[in-house]
Parts: C-alpha cells; structure tokens; sequence
C-alpha cells in the first residue's frame, strides 16, 4: 500500500511539474553517480593522505639512516629544503581553486621542516649551548614569516602556526629572562585563552577548540605547579570554577571539557593532600564522588546550552 501510495504521488507530482518518464530516470541515474563519485573521491582523498605520510616517513628514515655519512651543508638542504620547498608549492597551490586544499597538508610539512632546517643549521655552524637563544633565534623569524603569509593570504592554518610559533618564541624568551616554568605555564595558558577567544570571533576560528583545550590545560597545571604545597593551594578550587564559568561565557564545549577535567583533578589532589590520612578518607572519596558526577551532569547541561547558543 505505502509503494502504491507513493507511485500516485510521484506520478501527480510528474503531471503537475510536466515531468515524463525519462526525465525521472535521468534523474536518478545521475545521483547514484554523484553517489559513486563522492565515495570515490573519499577512498582516493584517504589513499593520497596515506601515500603521502608512507613517503614521507621513508624520507625520514632514509636521511635518518644516511645521517653520518652527509656534510654540514647536505644536512641543511636536506632538513630545511623540503620545508621551503613544501610553503612555495602551498602558496601556488591557492592559485588554483581545484587544489586549495592541498595547500593546508604542504603548509603543515612547511611549518615542521623549517624549524627543524633552522636547528640544524645552528648546530652545524654555531657553538654553544643556550637552547632558550637558539629557541628564540628560529621561531622568532618563522613567527614574522608566517604573519605575513596570513596578512596576505588570509589561511587559518597560517594563522595557526603563527599562534604556534608564537607560543615557542615567547616561552623561550621569558626562560631566557629567569621565568619559572610554572609561571611560564600560566601566562602562556592565559595569554592563549585570550588570543583563542579574540581569534573565536573571526572567520578563521576553525582551530579554536583546539587551542582552547590545550592552552586551558597550559593554564591550569601552570597554577597547580605555583601554588602547590603553599598556603595558596586551596585557591585552586577557585581556579577551576573560575575556568568553568569562564568556558561558559567563551560558549566552548572544548574549553568547558577541559575545565572540568582540571575542576577534578584539583579536587582529588586537595582530598589526597588532607584527607588521605585520616578516618575520613573514605567519605571524603564518597564526597568527592558524588562532586565530580554533579559536575559532569552539570557539564552535560552546559554543553546543551552552549550546543543551543551557537
């Protein structure tokens, strides 16, 4: 009965819309093309991924095997060339809209070869052994350099790999200024917060969530490590609500993970330091239970929230 019903209502669609038989069959013989197409094109997009990591891996252990046998400057070329050569292809490959996306993959080998080229080259010709300046020395241009690619390419993988790049020089310049790491940790964790949620705000905030996790853990085991086994460690609770609502305000359900997951482990690390020794350390786990599962729910509803928000 429901076949029958829908050939009458196919045929009164055909009649209304002056549709014939061979139009129809058309039709449908040309999306069961597209069909075949689309997964065609995703078994060939996932086999040149593949082919291209296997190629890549073996270059890698081919130099990695010929290492010893390279001079000064082989080395350089071999490390560094590569990256200089992969950006070049990922700037012409915007030219053409048919290969936009293969421009992210040739900027990624880019973003990885450079430094390593540039390490290579300070270790083959310069002395000494201050990894904060050397640190300094190759993220420092590669931040300048990939700015500018983004000013005027407009990409937000670039924009990405600034950030990154970003993150590298300036930790290295406030080790090399006689920072601590965990304060270290905290500014840069709150720094990218910051930067996460200006950057949430643009048409290139693809790789926010991303960087929201990462930096909010960044940020909270930065804290942890400052104020543990002082006075202060009680302020972590704050800490973790602060984030929480925090994650709310940025509508991140990344940034909202992560600030849970830090919530119960500055819980359990504050039970463990004064309740393990006691008789109460079993109700104090119990507690502490029963926490973390309102906080979960309670997280659960947030996402909703958030989900219903965006």
């Amino acid at each position: 009965m429901n076949r029958t019903g829908a050939l009458q209502d196919i045929a009164r669609i055909a009649r209304q819309h002056q549709l014939s038989a061979e139009d129809i069959s058309a039709y449908l013989i040309a999306q069961g093309d597209k069909d075949i197409e689309g997964q065609s094109h995703i078994l060939v997009s996932m086999l040149s991924y593949l082919g291209g990591l296997l190629v890549f891996c073996g270059i890698g252990f081919f130099i990695s095997l010929q290492w010893d046998d390279f001079d000064s400057v082989s080395r350089v070329m071999i490390t560094y060339g590569p990256g200089l050569i992969a950006l070049v292809l990922g700037i012409a490959k915007l030219r053409d809209a048919r290969y936009i996306k293969a421009s992210t993959p040739l900027f990624l080998i880019a973003a990885f070869m450079q430094p390593v080229g540039f390490f290579v080259l300070l270790r083959e010709y310069f002395q000494g052994n201050d990894a904060a300046m050397a640190a300094m020395i190759v993220f420092g241009p590669l931040l300048v350099q990939m700015l500018l690619l983004f000013y005027k390419l407009k990409r937000g993988s670039l924009l990405f790999f600034a950030l990154a790049f970003g993150c590298a020089f300036f930790s290295a310049a406030m080790d090399k200024a006689g920072m601590e790491g965990d304060l270290i940790a905290c500014v840069l964790g709150l720094s990218g917060l910051m930067l996460s949620a200006v950057i949430n705000r643009t048409a290139y905030r693809g790789f926010v969530p991303f960087t929201y996790f990462i930096f909010a853990l960044c940020f909270a085991a930065g804290a942890f490590e400052l104020v543990e086994d002082t006075a202060l460690d009680s302020v972590l609770i704050g800490v973790g609500g602060l984030m929480i609502f925090a994650s709310v305000k940025a509508q991140s359900r990344a940034f909202l993970c992560a600030s849970v997951m830090t919530m119960m482990a500055y819980l359990g690390s504050f039970t463990a330091e004064y309740f393990a020794d006691t008789v109460g350390w079993p109700l104090a786990l119990i507690v502490i239970g029963l926490i973390m599962i309102g906080l979960s729910a309670y997280a659960i509803k947030l996402g909703k929230n958030i989900s219903r928000a965006a």
